[in-house]
């Protein structure tokens, strides 16, 4: 996220959060990373005059998944972010901001499993946002809410031969060495 997020008087106050959670695995086995940068950052403020609070903000969201050929059908590899600000009144308990946007949130999601390996990545370049909250009360007390969040897991299951298939493989190696015995 970078831009402009408070103005202090007539001065900008920029803000700017970058994040990122990686898992790979190099053998059967489970990894997750998980990165909350911001996860809570709270702020209470009261207004002297009623009015609506607008927040827009820039952001490049991004995920991406991977699962190799060959990793087996129990493999699995899951990307996401998680997003969101809301305005509380402290008094009421009333939420007069909810934001969620799509595009930091379920949209992002990137998966793949070794039944449909490759890469998944989510990618949409730079993106605008922007909310508008309910009307807020002078003299109120509101906390402002901003959580974010990036999350990887991978999980990774070799297949493995059935007994079947090996049994028709080690007869198949059988007759060949007997053939060739034969041969001699």
């Amino acid at each position: 996220m970078t831009g402009s997020a408070m103005t202090i008087g007539s001065q900008q106050a920029g803000a700017r959060v970058d994040t990122r959670a990686d898992a790979s695995l190099g053998s059967d086995g489970k990894a997750g990373g998980e990165s909350d940068v911001g996860t809570l950052a709270l702020f209470k403020f009261t207004l002297g005059t009623s009015e609506t609070m607008s927040i827009s903000f820039d952001a490049r969201p991004m995920t991406q998944a991977y699962a190799s050929n060959g990793s087996g059908s129990g493999t699995n590899a899951i990307a996401r972010l998680a997003w969101s600000v809301n305005i509380k009144n402290v008094e009421t308990g009333q939420l007069m901001l909810d934001y969620s946007p799509g595009k930091l949130n379920g949209e992002s999601l990137s998966s793949r499993n070794g039944q449909a390996f490759g890469t998944s990545t989510f990618d949409p370049g730079w993106l605008n946002f922007s909310a508008k909250s309910l009307q807020l009360n002078a003299n109120d007390t509101y906390m402002l809410t901003i959580n974010q969040g990036t999350f990887a897991n991978a999980m990774q299951k070799t297949a493995v031969p059935e007994p079947g298939s090996l049994a028709l493989f080690g007869l198949g190696l059988l007759g060949m060495s007997l053939m060739a015995r034969r041969r001699k």
